[in-house]
């Protein structure tokens, strides 16, 4: 009786240890799969000060967390944020499929870069999803799909440089949504939504003279014309005669500032 008493104590033991080991196998996992797929999507590197699971709100917490391109210094970022949260469904956070349903962000700072005409950090980060999707579009596995129905971020700085034209000011920005953005979408669907949103935003606040941040006014305005020019060569018609004339009405409109 003694022994068999022994026994059961011995398996309660067991199956308590598992339990309480298990969120943390689960915590590591989840982690080093953020790591992965940070990797084989976008070809970037992610530190945090500190990270949160929350399994029964399938909620992945982080803060003070930077982004920035793995073969590059920590220092040398392309995205900050005070909070991030990724929303996945742990359900199948344990299977291959492994997928982020939706991003939050709040003090946020996103640092472009530019080295030359509509070339930059965030173009290499877009151009990095675009071949992967690229290389996975033919694949049949449900493994390789996934979804990214809501990108919110709040209380956002923008700041870009360039190589040619110099240090051209830091924006700020109250909130974007970009929409939804998917493995199964056509290759135009997916481009360019944070460049183009970040664009569309900063030239709205433009016109509307609610420009918020510090800038140069000369330097912004060399800056939006290569850039409009850059983005016209690739249109044709009428696109491209919109995207111009919105470029010269801006041009207008901050020299009158």
């Amino acid at each position: 009786m003694k022994k068999k008493l022994i026994a059961i104590l011995s398996v309660i033991s067991i199956v308590a240890i598992g339990a309480l080991a298990a969120p943390y196998f689960v915590n590591d996992f989840v982690e080093s799969k953020i790591d992965s797929k940070l990797d084989e999507v976008l070809v970037q590197s992610i530190s945090y000060e500190k990270i949160k699971i929350s399994h029964w709100d399938n909620e992945i917490e982080f803060n003070d967390v930077t982004l920035f391109d793995r073969t590059s210094n920590e220092s040398r970022y392309n995205a900050k944020a005070k909070n991030l949260k990724l929303y996945v469904d742990f359900k199948n956070a344990l299977s291959k499929n492994f997928q982020v349903k939706r991003i939050t962000a709040d003090d946020v700072v996103l640092n472009f870069n530019y080295t030359s005409k509509g070339q930059s950090n965030f173009h290499n980060i877009q151009q990095n999803i675009r071949d992967h999707l690229k290389l996975h579009r033919s694949d049949d596995s449900n493994s390789s799909s996934w979804d990214i129905y809501d990108i919110t971020m709040t209380n956002i700085t923008v700041k870009i440089s360039d190589a040619e034209i110099g240090e051209i000011g830091t924006f700020r920005i109250p909130e974007l949504v970009l929409p939804r953005i998917s493995s199964m979408y056509q290759k135009e669907n997916n481009r360019d939504i944070l460049l183009a949103s970040i664009g569309k935003t900063i030239i709205s606040q433009m016109i509307s003279g609610t420009l918020d941040g510090e800038y140069s006014k000369m330097k912004l305005l060399a800056f939006t014309k290569r850039e409009a020019l850059s983005e016209s060569s690739k249109l044709t018609g009428k696109l491209k005669l919109k995207l111009l004339e919105k470029a010269k009405f801006m041009a207008a409109k901050l020299a009158a500032q």
